[in-house]
């Protein structure tokens, strides 16, 4: 005979089984919901480095949505307006208890013109060196503004070349590359140092720019995110063979093709920005969380690059620093 269950047991479980199914589907909908709004779009190495520390950060305080403006391939002012308009909308319907804004055009195009002093709170992070643009600080909003290490990477660089009198920026012409230009200036200023800029649109105005720069002491490489047609390898190559002075950078879609590089981490700012929300979506109101800036970052050099061009990297660089090999596959996250 076949094994029977009882009625009396049939009736207790498949309650307890609706019950238990209702509970989770309850929890579900009441658990708060954060959402990311990227400038960039994934697979960008920045955005993926904020990203990670935002989700690590984060945890299982709230449910985590994505919303990615991608206005490095989309360079259009009208563009990023629209991706902004696009975000408000889902923020509309969506009613996240904490909107985290990443970059400068999502406080451009988002926080600004939508999210000034309103009832949902705003954690910002990755504005570059000011947040002045955008008239921060809100009463719904808090953040961590990106600083990159500009006066002591030169700094390092001068006491390698302590004649040199020539600083060369070359860079994708997109915004958050201006303002690396205007700090780039004050610091080039206060250095003793005379600064020329190249910002380009094409990957083959970058190799011609790439070139003209040569001329000058000490060379920053910019992020070339934004530049049409861009090749990485193609690039590298072309670095290998056609540096012939002493290369810098501060962001790491170049660390690997410069001397050294001073270069800042992306997961600070993902980590910092979950702690924020965690603290809002605990109680804690946006305008007692003071800004702050980033204050970590790493230290990459290519002994192989220096050899090439006559400089020995002292031991206090080499022992600091992650060694690099411009012709591997070393993957870093960041700018």
């Amino acid at each position: 005979m076949k094994n029977l269950i009882p009625l009396a047991t049939l009736l207790v479980a498949v309650p307890l089984a609706t019950f238990v199914q209702a509970q989770a589907q309850a929890q579900a909908q009441t658990s708060p919901v954060c959402l990311y709004v990227s400038s960039y779009h994934a697979g960008y190495h920045w955005n993926d480095g904020i990203e990670a520390g935002l989700k690590q950060s984060l945890g299982k305080a709230c449910e985590l949505k994505r919303f990615y403006m991608d206005t490095l391939r989309n360079k259009a002012p009208e563009f990023a307006a629209a991706k902004g308009v696009e975000a408000k909308q889902l923020i509309d319907a969506t009613k996240p208890a904490v909107v985290i804004a990443c970059d400068d055009p999502a406080s451009k195009h988002l926080v600004m013109p939508y999210l000034k002093n309103v009832a949902t709170p705003v954690v910002f992070c990755g504005v570059n060196w000011t947040v002045e643009p955008y008239g921060y600080p809100y009463a719904n909003l808090t953040g961590m503004i990106e600083v990159a290490p500009i006066q002591p990477l030169i700094q390092e660089a001068r006491s390698l070349l302590p004649k040199a009198r020539q600083l060369a920026f070359l860079a994708a012409d997109v915004p958050t590359q201006h303002k690396e230009v205007e700090r780039l200036q004050k610091v080039a200023a206060e250095e003793g140092l005379t600064l020329s800029v190249k910002l380009v649109n094409s990957f083959e105005a970058w190799r011609k720019g790439f070139e003209q720069v040569q001329n000058a002491d000490l060379v920053i490489l910019g992020n070339p995110a934004g530049i049409s047609g861009w090749d990485e390898a193609a690039a590298g190559r072309f670095i290998q063979a056609q540096t012939r002075r002493l290369s810098l950078s501060f962001g790491v879609a170049m660390s690997r093709h410069a001397v050294f590089a001073m270069i800042n981490m992306p997961e600070e700012q993902g980590e910092w920005s979950g702690q924020l929300a965690r603290l809002i979506l605990a109680g804690k109101p946006p305008a007692e969380l003071p800004i702050t800036a980033n204050r970590r970052w790493q230290m990459l050099a290519n002994p192989e690059l220096a050899r090439k061009i006559g400089i020995r990297l002292p031991e206090r660089i080499l022992q600091r620093a992650i060694i690099v090999d411009a012709g591997a596959d070393n993957t870093l996250p960041g700018r």
